[in-house]
């Protein structure tokens, strides 16, 4: 069964290594130039973690910021072992219920279209709204790597 909740204030290490984890996987797609910006979102003062645990261990992880009606998703990530487990669903299912205790209309992502994700997060309810070209990642594998913005209404 996965549990998921906010983060405590001594699990930041926790969520860095989880975080780290379950993007390395993406890395062999790709990785940030040297001018992206270094301010990630978990930085930000009104910025919530959170963590998904089975057995309680943490597998999943992912940081929610609220902007107005829209709640932002970002550094979405399950460990590998355990994708394909609900692990990202249930993330997303607390967001959703973070989401309407904000006020928030809508549930709002980032992904890398050459990841795959884009079907994913289809899957759990997304539509995407846009996408350009990624300038602040570069790949090995791709000439061009696209960053799609994908939304869903707060159910």
């Amino acid at each position: 069964m996965v549990i998921v909740r906010y983060a405590l204030p001594n699990e930041d290490e926790i969520f860095r290594d989880v975080t780290a984890s379950a993007f390395e996987t993406a890395r062999d797609i790709y990785r940030p130039n040297g001018d992206a910006v270094a301010v990630t979102d978990n930085e930000k003062i009104d910025s919530r973690k959170v963590l998904a645990f089975i057995d309680d261990r943490p597998v999943g992880a992912a940081c929610l910021n609220v902007d107005g009606e829209i709640l932002q998703l970002s550094q979405l990530g399950v460990l590998f072992g355990f994708r394909r487990c609900g692990v990202a669903r249930q993330l997303i299912s607390f967001a959703n219920r973070a989401a309407v205790d904000f006020s928030c209309t809508e549930l709002k992502l980032h992904t890398i279209r050459e990841t795959g994700n884009v079907k994913i997060f289809e899957r759990l309810g997304f539509k995407e709204q846009s996408c350009s070209r990624a300038e602040w990642c570069f790949s090995d594998r791709f000439d061009q790597l696209t960053d799609v913005v994908m939304s869903r209404t707060v159910k």
